[in-house]
C-alpha cells in the first residue's frame, strides 16, 4: 500500500527532515543575506533541523539542499545529490547570478527557484526560461527598525547605505546631488572604502562614515533616524535590505525608477520614482523643502514595511519546504 506524505511523516514520529542551506547560521553574522537565512532557520527549528557550512558535522542524508546564487552551490549540491537521489534542490536568486553559464545550470538543477522579488523573478524567466518560480520576499524587522522621537537640528539630511563600491550602487549619483545641494548635509555610510571624490571636484558638505561591523544595527537604526531622506540612486536591486530597514525607520524614499525599486516605492505616496538625474534633483530638492510631506511619506514608508515580516517570509519557506519534502 503507498502511504501518502502525511502518513510518511507521521509514521517517522519525531524526525526532522534536513534542510541544508548554504551560508552561515550556526552563530551571529554580520552579512546580511546569511542574517536573513539564520532568523528563517531559527523560527522553523521547530518543524526542519537546519544545517550549513559552518556546522562541524554534517547530516550524512540532505533532504532539501537550498542554495545560493553562486558557482560553488552547485558542487556542493552535486556532493549531496549523491548521497540521497531524493534530494530536493531550492536555489534562491537575490539578484540575477553574474555569470550567465551559473544562472542556467543552478535553474537546471533546482525543483523550484525563489527570488527575492517580482522583478527579479521576471529576469530570471526571462534570461534562464522557464522553471518553477516562486516569490519570497525578505523580510525587515519592524519592532526594531522604527522612528526614534529625538530632537532634530534645522539642517536636512540625505542618507544613502552601501556595502561596498560595486558600480550598479550608482553612489556616484549621490555624490552628485550633494554638489547640486550644497546647503544640505548628505551622509554616505559604507561598510568599506569607496570612492568619495569625483574629478576635480571637492565636496564640504558630505560626511563618509566607514563601519567594520555591518551586523551593527542599533547602529544602522540610529542612523536611520539622525536622517531626514533615504536617497537611494541604485541602477539594479533584487529587493534592497538597506532601504526596507530606512522605511521602517520612518523615511520618505528617493530612488531611480527601475528594477524593484516600485515594489517598495509608491510614487507620490511614500517617496519618488525618477526617470534622470534631472528629476532626482528636482523630487530631492522638492522633499528637502517641505517637511509635511516628508512626514507624510515616511508614514506610508513604514506601513508599507511592515507588511515585509518575516512571519511571511518563513511562512512562504515553510510552506515550500513541506511541499518539497
Amino acid at each position: 500500500m503507498v502511504r501518502g506524505k502525511k502518513q510518511q511523516k507521521k509514521d517517522r514520529g519525531q524526525n526532522k527532515s534536513n534542510i541544508f542551506i548554504f551560508g552561515r547560521i550556526s552563530e551571529p553574522t554580520s552579512y546580511v543575506v546569511d542574517r536573513i537565512r539564520r532568523r528563517v532557520s531559527l523560527m522553523l527549528s521547530n518543524d526542519f533541523e537546519f544545517y550549513s557550512i559552518d556546522h562541524g558535522l554534517l547530516p550524512r542524508k540532505v533532504d532539501v539542499f537550498h542554495s545560493k546564487d553562486w558557482k560553488v552551490c552547485l558542487w556542493f549540491y552535486r556532493a549531496f545529490k549523491l548521497r540521497n537521489l531524493k534530494m530536493k534542490h531550492v536555489c534562491t536568486f537575490y539578484g540575477l547570478p553574474l555569470d550567465k553559464k551559473t544562472g542556467e545550470k543552478l535553474v537546471k538543477a533546482a525543483d523550484v527557484v525563489t527570488t527575492v522579488s517580482l522583478t527579479t523573478m521576471i529576469e530570471a524567466l526571462h534570461e534562464f526560461g522557464d522553471a518553477d518560480y516562486r516569490v519570497v520576499y525578505d523580510a525587515v524587522d519592524a519592532e526594531f527598525y522604527k522612528p526614534i522621537k529625538k530632537q532634530r537640528e534645522d539642517k536636512v539630511r540625505v542618507l544613502m547605505v552601501i556595502s561596498g563600491a560595486r558600480y550598479l550602487k550608482n553612489h556616484i549619483t549621490f555624490l552628485k546631488m550633494a554638489e547640486c545641494l550644497p546647503n544640505v548635509e548628505f551622509i554616505l555610510h559604507t561598510f568599506s572604502p569607496v570612492k568619495t571624490s569625483l574629478p576635480n571636484v571637492v565636496i564640504d558638505n558630505i560626511r563618509y562614515p566607514i563601519s567594520n561591523e555591518f551586523g551593527d544595527c542599533e547602529g544602522l537604526r540610529n542612523l536611520y533616524n539622525s536622517a531626514d531622506i533615504y536617497l537611494f540612486p541604485s541602477i539594479h536591486e533584487g529587493l534592497n535590505n538597506t532601504m526596507l530597514d530606512a522605511m521602517a525607520c520612518g523615511l520618505p524614499i528617493v530612488a531611480f525608477n527601475t528594477t524593484s525599486m516600485p515594489e517598495l516605492v509608491e510614487h507620490g505616496k511614500n517617496g519618488f520614482l525618477c526617470n534622470s538625474i534631472r528629476e532626482m534633483e528636482y523630487y530631492l530638492h522638492y522633499l528637502i523643502e517641505d517637511a509635511s510631506t516628508r512626514k507624510e511619506f515616511g508614514k506610508k514608508s513604514r506601513e508599507i514595511a511592515s507588511w515585509f515580516t518575516w512571519e511571511r517570509c518563513a511562512n512562504g519557506y515553510k510552506k515550500l519546504y513541506d511541499e518539497l519534502i
